[in-house]
């Protein structure tokens, strides 16, 4: 019952496209901007333009004449946010892939529509799909003008390379960003765990352990951060096999963040702890 709710919910937020076109309105190079519906894109060797009705008119301008266009697409964001934190994650994907499938054509545009790429963006690291991440990363970081997305699929990126298990191109992307200059206890919590991430999967799990550790000391308020911390400083001493401080780690995630998805995963490290000294 509580799944049909959720699917009617996500049914009522996407939009409904006109069949005469997709409303939007464009904002021009010069500034100038036009409501219009969208009709087609017409893409040769020769040229690239848009057909658009205006007021009932058919009219043709070229992309490159264009700044950016905000489409009218009914999707409340603050409401998809909402159903992500009840981990409807596939859900989710689905719902969105299909709104934003008529706008395929037009994604090298820069558009209103990149706060929902990068909400897919995340959901897709998420389910662990992270080849779909780096698309989409890719594609903000080509296409966006928004300086705080386009960071944030920084991040994305360099996480999925190395949950990939690519460590030099991860490495390669955060020095060029400055991630390794002056690391301390001070650094950004967020800096400093995707760092320990890189460590780990370089195997200097003491290293790692240090990050993790500036993280837990200093930032116990930051939860976005603290709680992958402590998950990963319980999967670090599994690494050293040191399992008994893994579980100490993992039972006080249990007791700290009891219906997060940190403790979910908690619960599989010891599942797998009980298995490995069951062999021991």
């Amino acid at each position: 019952m509580k799944k049909n709710s959720i699917i009617l919910i996500l049914t009522f937020l996407i939009f409904t496209l006109n069949s005469s076109g997709i409303s939007a309105e464009l904002i021009m190079a010069g500034g100038k901007t036009w409501d219009v519906k969208i009709i087609q894109r017409i893409k040769t060797d020769q040229k690239d333009s848009l057909q658009l009705s205006i007021n009932g008119r058919i009219a043709g301008i070229p992309v490159s004449a264009v700044k950016q266009i905000n489409y009218d697409i009914n999707l409340n964001i603050d409401k998809l946010i909402e159903l992500k934190e009840q981990r409807k994650y596939s859900l989710l994907i689905n719902k969105l892939n299909d709104s934003l499938k008529p706008y395929e054509l037009y994604e090298d545009i820069p558009s209103n529509l990149t706060k929902y790429k990068s909400l897919l963006m995340e959901l897709y690291f998420l389910v662990n799909d992270y080849d779909n991440v780096i698309s989409f990363a890719n594609n903000i970081e080509k296409y966006s003008k928004d300086e705080e997305l386009k960071s944030s699929a920084q991040v994305f990126l360099a996480r999925s390379y190395i949950k990939n298990g690519s460590a030099d191109r991860a490495e390669k992307l955060l020095k060029s960003n400055g991630w390794f200059d002056e690391i301390s206890s001070n650094s950004n919590p967020e800096k400093l765990f995707i760092l320990a991430e890189l460590m780990r999967l370089k195997e200097d799990y003491n290293r790692a352990m240090e990050l993790v550790s500036y993280i837990i000391a200093f930032n116990s308020q930051d939860t976005k951060w603290t709680q992958p911390s402590e998950l990963l400083c319980a999967e670090l001493y599994v690494e050293l096999k040191m399992y008994e401080s893994a579980k100490e780690v993992i039972n006080q995630i249990s007791l700290l963040y009891p219906d997060s998805i940190e403790n979910e995963k908690a619960n599989e490290l010891a599942m797998k702890i009980e298995i490995i000294e069951s062999e021991i």
